[in-house]
């Protein structure tokens, strides 16, 4: 029989189990990791042997200054349970993620993450194309944009 875990090595969604730690008031201050599957690897440019066992703070020491409260996020869904989905750009690892977290045991939480920059990049690009200001454009002209956009060679 296939495990979640294993079947999650597979998977192309990245996967990270984490435990958050407490201080000594109980408030989330760290989570260390507990196991990643590769996909977790590629999509974020950790790597595993760096990560497990070892917490946030010193993997990405940046992280508690970005505009974004990932331990607190994580902490709250880690100590009250539950499950939130969001997309958030972490400024440490340039990239914009849509991740799942969910905690099926206090103290603990898990994240499925999916890089979505190029998604978000095309969107922002989309706007500005459609609101340039341009009165006219030639079939050229917008393809020649796009292909400025899409980083893709487009074929006529």
């Amino acid at each position: 029989m296939l495990t979640f875990e294993k079947g999650m090595e597979r998977s192309e969604i990245g996967y990270a189990r984490q435990k958050i730690v407490y201080d000594e008031a109980g408030n989330p201050v760290d989570y260390i990791f507990l196991t990643v599957n590769p996909a977790f690897e590629r999509l974020t440019g950790l790597k595993k042997k760096e990560l497990l066992n070892r917490r946030i703070t010193e993997v990405i020491p940046k992280i508690i200054e970005d505009d974004f409260d990932w331990i607190g996020t994580y902490g709250k869904i880690a100590t009250k349970g539950g499950n939130c989905v969001f997309e958030q750009y972490s400024h440490p690892l340039d990239k914009w993620y849509r991740i799942e977290v969910f905690s099926c045991e206090k103290g603990y939480f898990t994240t499925l993450f999916t890089d979505i920059t190029h998604e978000r990049e095309l969107v922002t690009a989309s706007k500005e194309f459609l609101e340039d200001g341009q009165a006219c454009n030639t079939y050229e002209q917008m393809a020649q944009r796009m292909k400025r956009i899409t980083g893709q060679i487009m074929w006529c």
